[in-house]
């Protein structure tokens, strides 16, 4: 306890209204949520009431036995989110506020995790930059299937794959944890790896720190369980008879067409509706991304190229929505041009979407290319564009799944926080070039902006 107030006290002003700030705002929502659809009380709440489902909980049964049927009758016929469910029926039989409490943890969590993952110096613009980009992701999102249901398979995942992440960035920097830390670290490892995306993120992202520093002959042992889990995991999801079961039911019920789609008509379906989800409405997590890679670039000495490629991105949005009736908008609109591009395979793509396909993979390329060039002054570029096309790979994946048009925009978190760490590490790295961020007149702008994201996020709440 002395230990835990002496730390308190080392913490800055900003550091202690922080985390306040966040359990503020995000109780506030939680005023809004209903709890009575989706999933959880339609299912996951039930399974442990004795006698509501008799295969699963009978009558001369108790509740070890109803936990191991169902994790069993999952396992073999549905999913492999053996830990992620396991903790979902359990939170789902107990008290509705117990939920509250640990997603409103869960999100103090992801703050957190985020102001270890990115090194900005002030303090102030540091927490406020988190609070804002936290801020800018639609809450409402997590409902599509429930909120319980849907927080616990993602919001949740996220926030113990960032966790995870901060143990594994401090035991890369040879930055001494404790053993406390580190077991939290595997625990949240192990849970964050039970999902499909963030397993692929964690894959790629870890994979690359441990083949640099075997390279560099300088391997930190304390981050090999972390890949094995990964592993394990990885073999425990490919395996899994439950998901090649699912993917039988839900390509009959959603995509019959899906059956005759080959490796690259999969790969362009993910692609298309990932492009698709961001360039077709305006995201502000994307958006303040794209306007960082341009001002960097071309503010800095690079060569006209690279600037160039900068301003490719955010010039889409400018044309795409300032100028919505112009000439050109035509070539520019996607919806209709992308309609083939996701629902069709390769060999299908009309000549109009294949306009969609090159225009897309342009503009990716020219963020890939800012964004490496930026990277320029971190000691962990590669890791850290590694990370970001991890974020990008974990949407592209679900052009492996026949529910991807089912999925939602639920499935773009680990992405939408790409966007937002990206952007926060940049910050860091260009803190004296975004002088303005220390601006008294910028930061109260900031926190009027704050003000119109929790009243939109309200709105839509409350709708």
């Amino acid at each position: 306890m002395k230990k835990i107030v002496e730390c308190w006290k080392e913490k800055s002003i900003w550091e202690k209204i922080f985390p306040f700030a966040l359990l503020l705002v995000y109780s506030l929502y939680h005023k809004y949520y209903d709890l009575s659809f989706g999933d959880t009380p339609d299912f996951f709440a039930t399974v442990l009431k004795r006698g509501i489902n008799s295969e699963i909980f009978p009558e001369d049964a108790n509740v070890f036995i109803a936990i191991c049927n169902f994790t069993k009758y999952r396992y073999y016929h549905w999913s492999s989110r053996t830990v992620i469910e396991l903790l979902l029926i359990i939170v789902s039989a107990m008290p509705q506020i117990v939920w509250h409490i640990l997603d409103l943890l869960s999100v103090l969590l992801i703050g957190y995790s985020l102001s270890v993952l990115v090194d900005i110096k002030d303090e102030l613009v540091k927490y406020l930059c988190i609070f804002t980009m936290i801020l800018m992701y639609p809450v409402i999102q997590m409902s599509s299937a429930g909120w319980i249901a849907t927080t616990l398979n993602y919001s949740w995942v996220l926030a113990a794959g960032l966790y995870t992440l901060s143990i594994i960035k401090r035991i890369h920097c040879g930055v001494q944890i404790s053993k406390v830390s580190y077991a939290l670290g595997i625990v949240a490892s192990i849970y964050a790896m039970n999902h499909e995306q963030m397993d692929v993120f964690m894959f790629l992202t870890i994979g690359v720190i441990l083949i640099m520093e075997v390279a560099e002959k300088c391997l930190k042992k304390s981050l090999i369980p972390f890949m094995v889990i990964n592993g394990v995991e990885i073999i425990y999801i490919a395996t899994c008879p439950g998901n090649a079961e699912r993917k039988i039911v839900e390509t009959e019920a959603y995509f019959t067409d899906y059956l005759n789609y080959n490796f690259l008509d999969k790969i362009n379906l993910g692609f298309s509706t990932t492009m698709n989800s961001f360039f077709e409405s305006i995201d502000l997590m994307a958006l303040v991304f794209f306007l960082l890679l341009a001002y960097l670039t071309l503010k800095s000495n690079e060569k006209a190229v690279y600037k160039v490629l900068s301003i490719v991105p955010i010039s889409y949005y400018v044309i795409r929505f300032a100028f919505p009736n112009t000439r050109l908008l035509s070539s520019l609109k996607l919806s209709g041009l992308f309609s083939s591009c996701m629902e069709g395979k390769v060999s299908d793509i009309t000549e109009e979407s294949w306009k969609a396909l090159i225009m897309m993979t342009v503009i990716v390329i020219s963020v890939v290319v800012s964004y490496f060039v930026l990277l320029k002054k971190s000691n962990n570029r590669l890791i850290l564009l590694i990370a970001f096309l991890a974020a990008v790979a974990t949407r592209i994946i679900l052009g492996f799944s026949a529910s991807v048009f089912m999925s939602d925009e639920r499935t773009l978190i680990y992405l939408c926080f790409g966007f937002i760490f990206s952007s926060l590490h940049l910050v860091g790295l260009y803190e004296e070039e975004l002088d303005i961020l220390r601006k008294r007149g910028f930061q109260i702008f900031s926190c009027i902006f704050d003000i119109a994201l929790i009243a939109s996020n309200l709105k839509m709440l409350s709708v």
